[in-house]
């Protein structure tokens, strides 16, 4: 599937790799459908990319890149309301801020 970003133009992205946040991200529940586009090659950074809004982006990095000690502690109702059966099945990421 093609779609359109301002960013980074027209890209190819597989349905498998549409992210669906039900009740969209704080401040943006009406964007609910994203996807990972890589930075640039060797880059720690990856852009999550709006597919209801293609003006919308946000910088992520994974925790353990920003935070040496990260970890993340999930009971099985956690597991349970995330829809995974094992932390394994999960990726997590930070939204980056940057100051000009």
């Amino acid at each position: 599937m093609l779609i359109q970003t301002t960013r980074f133009g027209e890209v190819e992205i597989q349905d498998s790799d549409i992210l669906t946040f039900p009740s969209g991200l704080l401040g943006f529940s009406n964007e609910r459908h994203y996807v990972l586009i890589e930075d640039e090659m060797g880059s720690p950074f990856q852009w999550l990319q709006s597919l209801d809004n293609q003006e919308l982006a946000f910088v992520t990095i994974s925790p353990e890149i920003a935070f040496n000690d990260f970890s993340l502690d999930l009971t099985e109702d956690h597991l349970k309301k995330l829809e995974a059966k094992d932390i394994k099945d999960m990726t997590v990421k930070c939204i980056v801020t940057m100051a000009k």
